[in-house]
């Protein structure tokens, strides 16, 4: 089993990331709910656990199935993840900061498209 960490501590700093700028748009609009926090939260975590679990099925297909090679789980689980998190850091900063909606479209039209690539795929 090979898990690049590289690309999980990756992930972690795109979910900080996002809880950061998505509470600075919550102070922004002046809309900063706890409910909305925890929600945000536990999101975030329910993230966090599908890497865990990524990470548990890559395991066990050595460990315990004894197959020779890796189906690298974790690494699909993780670009998923940093994709979105991509999104929704670049959504916050154009409602932080308007100005640069004009510099990020594009680069949010192309995400969503990706992102609804490897959806359909999924389906």
């Amino acid at each position: 089993m090979i898990v690049e960490w590289s690309i999980v501590i990756l992930v972690v700093a795109f979910i900080c990331l996002d809880i950061i700028t998505g509470l600075l748009k919550a102070v922004y609009e002046k809309n900063l709910e706890s409910e909305c926090i925890r929600k945000g939260l536990i999101h975030k975590l329910g993230e966090i656990i599908a890497v865990a679990v990524a990470f548990l099925i890559e395991y066990s297909q050595t460990v315990i199935l004894s197959i020779n090679f890796d189906i690298p789980i974790v690494k699909g689980v993780c670009i998923y993840i940093i994709l979105m998190e991509i999104l929704s850091v670049l959504e916050n900063i154009c409602v932080i900061n308007p100005q640069l909606r004009k510099v990020f479209s594009p680069y949010l039209k192309k995400l969503r498209e990706k992102e609804n690539e490897i959806e359909s795929k999924r389906n």
